[in-house]
């Protein structure tokens, strides 16, 4: 179904990534102990319209280039549905409303929005054109939001998933840059100008590397939780399903790729699952 410009604008799809935030209470076996609705999702809504807020500052700033991409020309600014006044409106009503829920409901979120804000800026202007700090800022917003998790639901977080987080997100974000190559060829460089210093090799170096990590850190992790083992094997297919999704030159893209891969979508229904019924008997 096709959003009218304003609303696509807000990128929707990505709010998925704002889960992160329900990693440590849900992990740490502590949801249900949430008091209520508000109080679990008010999180979840502040941090994703705060994620909207970038990404229309992201599509802003590179309009001009997003209009040569196969692809991203279809967005609303580059395609010339909403204007970049009404983008930056659209902008400042959505960190007024974020930032507003967030001092009411969760006061202690609002620190940890204003660092992800920040960041996200500066890998707009500065981070996303160099090489190897573009992969490792992408990682850093997802330690951000399991941090940001931890502080909203008084949650204390483990070294071991702080690692996993962020070596999780780089390997993705190694695959969303690998895919980019197979699909932009030899104009890549022209879309995204980190992929100047880049080569298919030394992506597929990262990916696999960072993928054996990912795999060595969750299993870590389990081994503190010892009833989280049995999703291990989830993991380890999960990693090896994205990588080959990767190699046959699908889309990159970790929201995308969950929405529209079966094999991954259930994938990660199961882990829910298993993690529910493991540290929830009561269910």
């Amino acid at each position: 179904m096709k959003l009218p410009p304003h609303l696509a604008l807000l990128r929707p799809h990505q709010w998925l990534k704002s889960l992160v935030l329900l990693f440590p209470p849900f992990l740490a076996g502590k949801i249900h102990q949430i008091p209520s609705l508000i109080e679990l999702l008010a999180p979840l809504a502040a941090f994703s319209l705060v994620s909207s807020v970038v990404y229309i500052i992201n599509d802003i700033a590179d309009c001009r280039t997003d209009a040569l991409h196969p692809l991203k020309r279809l967005r609303p600014l580059p395609s010339g549905s909403v204007t970049p006044y009404a983008a930056g409106v659209v902008a400042l009503g959505c960190a007024i409303v974020a930032f507003t829920l967030a001092y009411v409901l969760v006061p202690v979120l609002v620190p940890w929005m204003i660092i992800y804000l920040l960041s996200s800026v500066f890998y707009t202007l500065a981070a996303k054109h160099i090489f190897l700090l573009d992969l490792g800022m992408i990682a850093w917003f997802f330690v951000v939001r399991l941090q940001a998790g931890g502080a909203a639901y008084d949650i204390s977080i483990t070294l071991w998933l702080y690692m996993a987080v962020f070596l999780l997100a780089l390997f993705l974000s190694a695959g969303k840059r690998l895919s980019e190559f197979y699909a932009l060829g030899a104009t890549a460089a022209q879309h995204r100008t980190s992929l100047a210093r880049y080569s298919p090799e030394s992506l597929r170096l990262i990916l696999y590397t960072s993928g054996g990590c990912v795999l060595i850190a969750y299993a870590s992790y389990c081994f503190t939780h010892l009833r989280l083992l049995v999703t291990l094997p989830l993991c380890a297919y999960g990693l090896w399903r994205y990588m080959g999704r990767v190699r046959r030159g699908g889309d990159g893209d970790p929201t995308i790729s969950l929405l529209h891969d079966k094999h991954l979508l259930v994938v990660g229904c199961c882990w829910v699952a298993i993690i529910a019924l493991t540290q929830y008997p009561i269910l």
